[in-house]
C-alpha cells in the first residue's frame, strides 16, 4: 500500500514525536544529566527497567517496520540546526517569563527582587544567545 505524500508527512511527524519520547524515557534509565530543575527518582527495581528497555526496542522495531514499508525517508538533521531550533525555543520561554509579562500573575512585592529576577533572567538569555554555533 502506498501512501500518498500528505499521509506520509503526517505519519511521518507522529513516529518522529513517539520516537524521541521512547528515547527520552531510555535516556531517562540509563541516566540523565544533573539538573537543577528536577531529578528522576529510580522506583522501577531492575527488572521492571529491564522489561521497559525491551519494549522501547520493540518499539523502535516497529516505527522502523512501518518507515521501512512505507518508505519513510530519515530525517537528516544537522547539530547546528537542532542546536538553533533549541535555542529558540528556550529564547521563548525566557521572553514570556520577563517579569513585565509575569506581572499578569500578579504584582511582585518587592520591586527589588523583581529587577534582580530580571537581571538573573537576561543573564540566562544572554547565554542562551551564544548556543549558536560558530561558523
Amino acid at each position: 500500500m502506498a501512501l500518498s505524500d500528505n499521509h506520509k508527512r503526517a505519519v511521518w511527524a507522529t513516529l518522529t514525536v513517539i520516537e524521541k519520547r521512547v528515547d527520552e524515557i531510555y535516556m531517562m534509565l540509563h541516566g540523565m544529566p544533573e539538573s537543577s530543575t528536577y531529578r528522576f527518582e529510580d522506583d522501577l527495581g531492575k527488572e521492571e527497567s529491564a522489561r521497559i528497555l525491551t519494549l522501547i526496542n520493540q518499539i523502535k522495531q516497529a516505527i522502523n517496520n512501518i518507515c521501512t514499508r512505507y518508505e519513510l525517508n530519515k530525517d537528516l538533521v544537522p547539530f547546528s540546526r537542532a542546536i538553533g531550533t533549541a535555542r529558540s525555543s528556550i529564547w521563548e520561554n525566557l521572553l514570556d517569563t520577563d517579569t513585565r509579562r509575569l506581572q499578569t500573575y500578579g504584582a511582585f512585592s518587592n520591586e527589588e527582587d523583581a529587577a534582580e529576577l530580571q537581571q538573573s533572567l537576561q543573564c540566562l538569555l544572554s547565554l542562551t544567545e551564544q548556543l549558536s554555533p560558530k561558523s
